[in-house]
């Protein structure tokens, strides 16, 4: 899908079309490879069909699927940005989970799903300020509620 070929792109996004449902599975196996690999080549997907994919890549970002699957979901969620919105909620749920890991992940998806001054992920992010002091999970949530035009001093 990354390959400027017009042609074999859209091969392959009919290809991915005609598994339909049945790409949940060979999906969500396909999320524990490396992240250099996974990411871009389903974000692409997930941006060309979108109804289709979103909700295998929302299930593989919770609990049970193993962390790997989990950290590439919440960063192919950022990565296909706005056309992940319908899905915000998986990210606002992993903004939940105690893993430093999948928090920040999390708030950095935020950052680039969420509508500017969208009051769950604006709660969240906030929440997050106020009862995780590592420094890491801070800064993730401090810079995208900058990002949705919160304004966060930065002493917080």
């Amino acid at each position: 899908l990354g390959r400027p070929d017009e042609a074999t792109r859209e091969a392959c996004l009919g290809a991915l079309k005609a598994y339909g449902k049945a790409l949940a599975a060979p999906l969500a196996l396909y999320m524990t490879e490396r992240p250099q690999v996974v990411v871009p080549t389903v974000a692409a997907a997930v941006r060309a069909l979108p109804k289709l994919l979103l909700p295998a890549v929302a299930e593989a970002s919770k609990p049970g699927g193993g962390i790997v699957a989990r950290e590439n979901a919440l960063d192919v969620l950022a990565e296909a940005g706005p056309a992940a919105r319908p899905v915000q909620s998986a990210v606002l749920d992993a903004l939940a989970d105690e893993g430093l890991l999948i928090r920040v992940k999390a708030a950095v998806a935020l950052r680039y799903v969420a509508e500017r001054q969208d009051k769950a992920a604006v709660a969240a992010l906030q929440q997050i300020l106020r009862t995780d002091d590592r420094d890491a999970v801070q800064v993730a949530a401090a810079d995208t509620l900058r990002h949705l035009g919160v304004f966060v001093p930065y002493e917080w």
